[in-house]
Formats: C-alpha cells, structure tokens, sequence
C-alpha cells in the first residue's frame, strides 16, 4: 500500500511538472508573438503623443510606422518629409507648418518621423536622419528630393520647394542617375532622377 501510495505520489509531481514546463513553453511562444504587437501600439500611441500633436495643419498626414512603406509604394504620387523630431530646423518647419503660410501649398504633405529604425529609414530611403528632407514619390519611386540645411530660408524656399517637388517628372525626360544642383537658397540641395 506505501509503495502504491508513493508511486502515485511520484505520478502526481511528474504530471506537475510537465503542466509547468508546458505552461512555461506556452507563455514563451506567446511572449514572441504578441510583444511585437504590443511594441508597435505602443510606438503608434508614442507618435500620436509626441509628433503628431506638434502640427495642426489639415495638409500634413503623418506615416504611421506599419503601413508607411506599403503607403509610399501604392500611393500614385506623394511628398513625404523625413525628420527626426527634434532639433533647430525640424521646429522651424513645423512652426511654419503650422502657419498661414501653408495655404500656398496646394496638396497634402506626409510626415515620416525618424523616432524609431532610423538605420532602417536611412538604408530605404537614403535620408540622413538628422537632417529635414523632402522627398516626392511617384508609384513608390523617388523622383526628386529636397534637403533642408540650417542655413536655407525657410520663409521664403520652403513652400515653393514643396509645390516644385512634384514637378520632377512633368515634361522632363528621366535621367540615369541623381544630380544635385543649388536651388538658390543657400545650403538647400535639390536632387531628381531616377534611383
């Protein structure tokens, strides 16, 4: 009777741990399948906090971080602006985005903010994250960029700039590689073709 009692005594500590290495494996799984989720709600929620409060104007969408790429490739023609939020230039922007100025802009803008995999944005779109660049995509295909330096006079170059983006592909014949030529103000850089 002891040995029987002992044996189902063993039984019952095997039975429990396999049900606690079980649970354990399952909570593991489950940990890599819904904390990536999980993370980019919570970026999401971060963007629409931090960045995105920052500007009122109805013509500037933000890129939310799932679905921007698949945005920028579907959409037929489209000015994104990539920026770190932070830094001298990147709130001269948005305090001119915010102002009455941008009723001379005669489409929507998208913002991308450089927050999070800005390696990544880097390699994709070959932006440099620290500084404010415009770039105008048509059917995911960049056509002609426009790099904010510190030294460009944003009242009187930026929304001209903006309107000009989408103007790389009208009448002129596609080149085979990038140039980069003065736009006039000083330090800004502008680039069209194919890349």
């Amino acid at each position: 009777m002891d040995e029987l009692k002992e044996k189902l005594y063993e039984l019952g500590n095997k039975k429990s741990t396999v049900i606690i290495v079980g649970l354990v494996i399952i909570f593991v799984f489950g940990s890599f399948l819904i904390l990536p989720r999980i993370q980019k709600k919570i970026r999401s929620a971060e963007m629409a906090s931090l960045v995105t409060n920052q500007v009122k104007s109805k013509k500037v969408n933000f890129l939310e971080y799932q679905t921007a790429d698949t945005t920028i490739r579907e959409q037929s023609a489209l000015s994104v602006m990539f920026a770190r939020p932070n830094g001298a230039t990147y709130e001269k922007v948005v305090k001119l985005l915010n102002s009455k100025k941008m009723a001379e802009f005669n489409r929507v803008l998208y913002m991308y903010p450089i927050v999070y995999q800005a390696q990544g944005v880097k390699e994709t779109y070959k932006v440099d994250p620290e500084k404010v660049t415009l770039v105008f995509f048509e059917k995911g295909q960049e056509k002609k960029r426009y790099e904010i330096e510190q030294t460009t006079d944003l009242q009187t170059m930026f929304i001209p700039e903006l309107n000009r983006l989408p103007m790389a592909s009208v009448g002129v014949a596609p080149e085979s590689s990038a140039t980069t030529t003065s736009s006039g103000a000083a330090g800004a850089k502008t680039s069209s073709g194919n890349k």
